[in-house]
């Protein structure tokens, strides 16, 4: 870790707050392994994998059995998509997948400390 490298445990955090990374060579780092990641001449190659996505949400949305909230297949279908692009992880069949279940907790538990009053540190001067 750098000199004035903040680690708040997501790269989407990093991404959407940069100005948790005090470093500009940190900043220069991630901002070039998420260009060579989303740049035009590389997303066509995700094209097969949000297809299989789209068609397994489609499949579990149509059965007969959807659970009364189909918000669920969803995060499955963001999910596994992101998983599947940035760490090759095999595709999530369900939405009470186990890597599922420990990213929304993780989330929650971001969500809880990311928020202003959380820690007696923020109070005092």
């Amino acid at each position: 870790m750098e000199n004035g490298e903040h680690h708040c445990g997501s790269y989407y955090e990093i991404m959407r707050h940069p100005q948790l990374l005090t470093s500009s060579n940190s900043w220069r780092h991630l901002r070039r392994a998420a260009h060579e990641a989303v740049s035009k001449n590389v997303v066509p190659d995700y094209h097969p994998i949000q297809t299989k996505e789209a068609t397994i949400l489609v499949s579990s949305l149509l059965t007969p059995f959807v659970s009364v909230n189909p918000d669920r297949h969803f995060r499955r279908l963001a999910t596994s998509t992101i998983m599947s692009i940035l760490y090759d992880y095999p595709t999530i069949m369900t939405e009470h997948d186990d890597a599922i279940k420990g990213i929304e907790e993780y989330l929650l538990r971001l969500g809880k400390t990311l928020l202003p009053g959380s820690y007696l540190v923020e109070i005092f001067p």
